[in-house]
């Protein structure tokens, strides 16, 4: 496959990076592509690290990027990159380390015959010249004492050798006095003792004359000098980290995470995915995607709704007349040809009739005499157009409207008074019966085959949410998020410092492997501030109790 690039900002000595997949090592390769802050302008060579649990490769470069060294582990799940450097005045400079997730058991080989190393390249270097001048210049002895800490910087003390740029002519203050300096020029290197600031370079005496080379560090005859008769430290001539000095302690932790002092890691520093860290729906990857009218399980929204959707009586589409309860609200009203009211003395609406409505005389309004058309004159006892009586009645009568002899709808005003109401058949639109029920009925919830729900929230909202749900019965692969509270516990929950049955919040990770005897296994990872994590299994026809994971 393509060479990938992984690209590492490094900003005030912090190394960070957007790279988040696997790193598949016997698959591809890699290059690091380094972004530097001005810091490093002033560092031209520079050294990539990639440290596993048991190993670490580095990899010399200029400029900004290189090839990422291999994993030679095939346990490694996870490595760490950085990169350092030194100016060859004193000044060095490393950031901290980025992790990089790799796949499990993929890793590189390691080569049979790895590259010379910087250190054997430079003894390689040495032993082709004539070292006879040293005899002159020095006695047996270590002019150098360089302490090397596990990351290749010199700590202490100077360096024995140094291998200028082109064109330099004097060696960087780090060279300790009696070192050996090589100086490159365009028309090849030279190879030159450094002692008392002065740079002089070494040759071959030859011949018999004065100069000539008698013994070579007390040896004659046909010498042959290797690296191994120039007093290096050992570490110098294996190249091997095992036969370096004052090596920091073993398992000692210097860092976590890039981290040093009081060190607190949290959630965001494991690596998780995304939903692990936020419990949202919308950060889940491979999330399924209906195929069809016929796909129950992928519910992308109710109603237009997203989130945390509360559906009311408002949100089902019910004819307003659901809602209102109002007669006034129905559709399709019956009109009641030839029997209909439409209007009460000219009046619509809501009409109110009073006596003043009826167009009575005025006497039938205040009930005075006074107001009596037509009284008779009176003239005498005898006079036998006189009133001796009103409905039977005589002396001081009263009469109500009961005493009219009027229907028994113009006493009470009420339609079960009337006479001769129509019959209706269920023409014309009129509601016969509602869910089979007929008289004064009364909808409930059970009605509208929502008997099972004592809250809006247990609504069905979706497979993969649940309120209040019992853990044993979500044993179909896939991930859930279950909350419970004092209305809606959970049963069968894990428990934490922060989750009770009664209030918690878990995005819950279930594996069933029905082709191994129906064993099944169940991860929940807490939402709540505790960042707990408990497991369990179900095997042999029972599950286990939850375990503690974090």
């Amino acid at each position: 496959m393509a060479q990938q690039t992984i690209l590492i900002r490094v900003r005030g000595k912090r190394a960070e990076t957007d790279f988040s997949e696997l790193v598949s090592f016997n698959e591809n390769s890699y290059r690091l592509q380094f972004d530097f802050d001005g810091e490093w302008a002033d560092y031209s060579q520079r050294v990539a690290v990639v440290l596993w649990a048991g190993g670490c490769r580095e990899q010399l470069f200029t400029g900004t990027s290189c090839d990422m060294p291999a994993v030679l582990s095939p346990d490694c799940d996870t490595a760490l990159v950085g990169v350092y450097s030194a100016d060859g005045a004193g000044g060095r400079i490393a950031s901290s380390f980025v992790r990089l997730r790799c796949l499990a058991g993929a890793y590189c080989e390691g080569e049979e015959s790895p590259p010379a190393s910087l250190h054997e390249q430079i003894l390689e270097f040495l032993n082709k010249y004539d070292l006879s001048a040293f005899e002159q210049k020095v006695t047996s002895g270590t002019y150098s004492a360089v302490d090397v800490n596990a990351y290749g910087f010199v700590t202490g003390g100077k360096q024995i050798v140094e291998v200028g740029e082109e064109g330099q002519t004097t060696p960087s203050a780090s060279l300790a006095d009696g070192g050996i300096f090589i100086k490159r020029t365009a028309g090849g290197d030279t190879l030159c003792y450094y002692a008392d600031g002065v740079l002089t370079p070494v040759t071959s005496g030859g011949g018999g004359g004065e100069g000539t080379v008698t013994s070579v560090n007390g040896q004659t005859g046909d010498v042959t000098i290797s690296k191994n008769d120039l007093g290096l430290a050992v570490v110098a001539l294996t190249g091997s980290y095992n036969d370096l000095q004052d090596t920091p302690e073993e398992g000692a932790v210097t860092s976590v995470n890039g981290q040093t002092g009081d060190v607190t890691i949290s959630k965001n520093d494991l690596g998780l995915a995304v939903v692990a860290l936020t419990g949202s729906y919308n950060d889940l990857l491979d999330k399924p995607v209906s195929t069809g009218e016929d796909d129950e399980s992928a519910v992308t929204s109710v109603n237009g709704q997203t989130g945390d959707v509360t559906i009311s009586k408002f949100d089902l589409g019910l004819a307003q007349v659901a809602l209102t309860g109002s007669y006034n609200d129905l559709a399709d009203k019956p009109t009641f040809a030839g029997t209909a009211v439409t209007s009460v003395n000219g009046q619509t609406g809501d009409v109110t009739i009073s006596k003043n409505d009826l167009g009575l005389a005025v006497v039938a309004l205040t009930g005075s005499y006074n107001d009596l058309l037509d009284k008779p004159v009176l003239t005498g006892g005898d006079d036998e157009s006189a009133v001796t009586s009103v409905n039977g009645q005589t002396g001081d009568v009263t009469i109500s409207k009961f005493d009219l002899g009027l229907a028994q709808v113009a006493l009470t005003g009420s339609y079960n008074d009337l006479a001769d109401k129509p019959t209706f058949t269920g023409g014309g639109g009129a509601v016969t019966s509602v869910n089979g029920q007929t008289g004064d009925v009364t909808i409930s919830k059970n009605d509208l085959g929502l008997g099972l729900l004592d809250n809006e929230r247990q609504l069905p909202i979706s497979s993969v949410v649940w309120y209040g749900g019992n853990f044993n019965t979500l044993d179909d692969t896939g991930c859930y998020y279950v909350e419970g509270s004092s209305d809606l516990p959970c049963y069968n929950a894990p428990t934490s410092n922060k989750n009770s049955a009664s209030s918690c919040r878990w995005f819950l990770l279930t594996m069933s492997h029905a082709d191994e005897g129906n064993n099944i296994t169940q991860v929940a990872f807490s939402l709540m501030s505790d960042c707990a994590i408990r497991i369990r299994n179900y095997s042999g026809g029972s599950w286990c109790a939850w375990k503690t994971v974090i």
